[in-house]
């Protein structure tokens, strides 16, 4: 692989990281407001259903976290691309 396409793979992936680790944040700080009197509205039940703001905003995080794990592993792997093996 060319050393542009492989710029560009790692850029893609710098962008994709500070995405994945800004919607994380945010959603950790989301979570930590449930016990301070500003999160009084987060740590509600959601209509008449047992979910809590709590629970939905972890399960977003876990999925957010696992589509990126599936999403970096799967696609775009430069080593491989190029018929060449990575260095230990």
């Amino acid at each position: 692989m060319k050393t542009a396409a492989k710029l560009q793979v790692i850029r893609a992936r710098t962008r994709r990281g500070f995405v994945f680790t800004l919607v994380t944040l945010v959603l950790y700080f989301s979570l930590v407001l449930n016990w301070t009197t500003f999160g009084d509205r987060l740590a509600e039940r959601l209509e008449s259903s047992h979910v809590t703001g709590p629970l939905l905003i972890f399960v977003a995080t876990f999925s957010i976290s696992y589509w990126a794990s599936r999403r970096t592993h799967s696609s775009q792997n430069f080593y491989t691309a190029g018929g060449q093996t990575p260095g230990l």
